[in-house]
């Protein structure tokens, strides 16, 4: 079961980047696209308690690059630590912010309770934070994509279509000028 999952992710997310850059080349000249919509990443894939996560990263977070090269794709099992997803996400990928608290990116959910789907988009993006005396400070995420499916959802990443309309969704509102989703506090 896990190979296929791990295959499945595979072909939907390089169907879903094929089509995003396919889309930046087709606007690139008349729209104003970030670099993170460009050029190759690495996907890890968690297999959890209640279902998975896939975050993807730039090959180099620090420097936030996307180089001209194909995907990498991990998967690994946090499992054997018996991870939930909603924890997995918490701790792993939801920013730090300067006081110490972790800024929810995933809805909250019970252990054990089907959570559905998620996918989030969050491009280089600082959220600013303001601290009692006034100074503001920032935060980012290590990801530009996280994507989540319960156990009874799984079956979401076989229909590439849908990453084909995703890749559209994304890239819209920098194609067509319209309000691009900025990450929020919960």
């Amino acid at each position: 079961m896990l190979e296929r999952l791990a295959s499945e992710l595979q072909d939907y997310f390089e169907t879903y980047y094929a089509e995003l850059r396919r889309l930046v080349v087709e606007n690139g000249e008349s729209a104003d696209i970030p670099g993170w919509f460009r050029g190759g990443r690495i996907i890890y894939t968690s297999a959890c308690t209640d279902g998975v996560v896939a975050a993807h990263k730039p090959y180099d977070v620090e420097t936030r690059t996307y180089p001209e090269v194909e995907n990498t794709y991990r998967f690994h099992l946090p499992v054997e630590h018996g991870y939930w997803v909603g924890e997995l996400v918490r701790e792993q990928y939801s920013p730090t912010l300067p006081d110490g608290s972790k800024m929810e990116v995933m809805p909250e959910y019970a252990p054990g309770e089907d959570f559905g789907t998620f996918v989030r988009l969050w491009p280089e993006y600082v959220f600013s934070h303001y601290l009692p005396d006034g100074r503001q400070r920032g935060c980012t995420s290590q990801w530009t994509r996280l994507d989540a499916a319960s156990m009874s959802n799984l079956d979401l990443w076989r229909d590439t279509t849908t990453a084909h309309e995703q890749a559209w969704e994304a890239l819209r509102p920098y194609v067509e000028g319209g309000d691009v989703p900025i990450p929020r506090p919960e």
